[in-house]
């Protein structure tokens, strides 16, 4: 048996081209998250600011929709035009919403606000009080404040990111002299965590809940009544955007303008699915237009309800699988905040405090591992079943990789359009080779799922230091798969600690000794041996800040497949501990 005691950090600082390359990674990310969130500010600042404006009676004149000319140009192809006066003190004021000022992306938005101002009512408007020229018919809802909390994810990504690369490791060398930290440390992560998490439970509600609620309305939408309809016109809808480097990159989205009667009376629509949007790839867009000529004879199926909302395709798209990106986002929001409830469910629980005897050292001793309330033989078995494992790495995977690929697509879109975007290509190579690694380890994990499983029984739930543990092994599956059959026992320190705004976990290896190694088939099979646990080591220990955990590390050698490897936690209790 091969003993080895180190206090050693296995941690390496990255070289210089690998903080610069991180840098540069993290700066993306910064910059981009800080521009994005400065336009929201700025909108949301400017719209708080219309809520102190008057509110003064209006009458509402001339209302008008059409159908912009170039269309095929536009992202918002369907404008109105609405004029409405109001007086302030002796002064009466004309304002006119010319058609390049109101454009909407389908003609039902601009019906809604046509019928919302009806020609002739008396409507309420909201006048700037520095200036009664300056006027507002409708104002934005403050709820787009909320927006900022997206891009403050990168700018925390890349802020936390650029801090760590080039501060963590001077903060965690200053920190290795210190084993014990206030906690006030703990409350401030503890914070982060909680605002991490509710964020991210945020973002895949609202994403859920809308792409989820788009999914419903167009599969309840197939019990609408169908009518006959004629097409007005159709195109394809070009919606233009910047790159970073000023370049220009395009997306494309169907407009099927068609009009239908309902009970002698003749409705308007533009909808032509729920999915609605944009994206790459005008061929397939093209293809539905064409099948959708002006003046086609078509079917459109109508809400019974509301004569005025419609769609001409219903039923269930792919573009709803959608939902699962959200839900990926909801549900690593809830794994974070249901992890921290409880992590303060254990904190709060109370660390039994024992003189240890050692200088008179109070010594904080956490009861974290609830398998260990009662003493006595106890089976270990794998944390997580081989199908979890794929599921999870399955879950990961499809959300990388999902993120990943819309931009991969684009890059491709451009690249076979004789326009390749070569700063978005090798920006994306980093994220492409992570998102292949986690690939990889969905058909890693997949093999892993069908490797035998090892089952340990220990003599003892709670073994003292000094004292002698015995282990017993059994094998349950294809045992003649292992080459080699391997049991270590594992002491690491864990220390967190905190430097500015940054915080950090360090561990350290104080003890690792290999308990045994089996290679013939019988004995990898089943079998036993005995350990005699360390004296002059520190037992399992819990502070707010540090902790002793010790370990049992299983390893079964299986060639040209996957190997067995599973850990679990051993709690060791002091010397002479009741």
């Amino acid at each position: 048996m091969v003993a080895i005691r180190s206090m050693s950090n296995g941690t390496k600082s990255p070289g210089i081209f690998g903080k610069l390359f991180g840098t540069l990674f993290f700066l993306v990310f910064l910059a981009a998250g800080s521009f994005f969130a400065y336009l929201v500010v700025k909108g949301f600042l400017y719209t708080l600011d219309t809520y102190s404006w008057n509110e003064v009676p209006t009458q509402i004149g001339d209302v008008t929709i059409r159908r912009n000319q170039k269309h095929d140009e536009d992202s918002s192809p369907y404008e109105l035009s609405l004029t409405y006066s109001y007086t302030v003190g002796s002064e009466t004021f004309t304002k006119d919403i010319p058609f390049d000022e109101k454009r909407f992306s389908s003609y039902e938005d601009a019906d809604e606000m046509a019928r919302n101002y009806p020609k002739g009512s008396t409507r309420t408007c909201f006048v700037d009080p520095m200036d009664p020229s300056t006027s507002l018919l409708v104002r934005e809802s403050l709820l787009v404040g909320f927006v900022v909390l997206f891009p403050l994810i990168f700018v925390a990504v890349g802020g936390g990111g650029l801090y760590y690369l080039w501060f963590g490791s001077s903060a965690k060398k200053s920190a290795q002299r210190s084993i014990a930290r206030s906690n006030k440390s703990q409350r401030s992560m503890d914070w982060v965590v909680w605002v991490v998490g509710g964020v991210f439970t945020l973002f895949g509600l609202i994403g859920t809940y809308f792409l989820g609620q788009m999914g419903l309305d167009s599969y309840f939408a197939q019990q609408w009544t169908p009518v006959p309809g004629k097409v007005l016109e159709s195109s394809v809808i070009r919606h233009e955007s910047s790159d970073d480097d000023g370049g220009t990159s395009y997306t494309y989205s169907v407009d099927i303008f068609y009009e239908y009667v309902v009970d002698g009376e003749t409705y308007r629509g533009s909808r032509f699915d729920f999915a609605g949007g944009s994206s790459s790839g005008y061929d397939s867009k093209a293809a539905i237009v064409k099948e959708n000529p002006s003046g086609k004879e078509i079917t459109v199926f109508v809400n019974p309800e509301n004569p005025r909302e419609s769609a001409i395709q219903v039923g269930f798209s792919w573009f709803f699988l959608l939902v699962l990106f959200p839900l990926i986002f909801l549900v690593i929001g809830l794994i974070v905040l249901y992890s921290q409830v409880g992590g303060s469910r254990k904190r709060e629980g109370g660390l039994a405090n024992l003189n240890s005897g050692q200088g008179g050292v109070a010594a904080k001793i956490g009861r974290s591992h609830t398998g260990y309330e009662a003493d006595g033989p106890t089976v270990l078995k794998p944390q997580a079943s081989g199908v979890g494992k794929v599921v999870v790495m399955l879950l990961i995977s499809l959300f990388w990789n999902g993120i990943v690929s819309v931009f991969v697509y684009q890059a491709y879109d451009l690249w076979i359009r004789g326009t390749p975007d070569w700063f978005l290509m090798l920006f994306l190579v980093p994220f492409v080779l992570i998102g292949s690694l986690l690939i990889f380890g969905v058909f890693y994990s997949i093999l892993a799922a069908f490797n035998p499983v090892v089952e340990l029984t220990l003599s003892t739930r709670r073994p003292q230091l000094g004292s002698e543990l015995e282990i017993k092994w059994n094998v349950k599956g294809k045992s003649s798969a292992l080459e080699w059959l391997s049991i270590s026992l594992e002491a690491v320190e864990q220390v967190t600690y905190r430097r500015g705004t940054n915080t950090a976990t360090d561990r350290h290896t104080c003890f690792k000794e290999e308990v045994t190694k089996v290679t013939n088939s019988s004995g990898i099979r089943s079998g036993s041996v005995r350990v005699n646990i360390p004296i002059d080591q520190m037992h399992t220990f819990e502070a707010s800040n540090n902790k002793i955990i010790w370990k049992l590390h299983l390893q079964g050698s299986i060639p040209r497949w996957p190997d067995v490897l599973e850990s679990f936690d051993l709690y060791v209790q002091p010397v002479g501990a009741a």
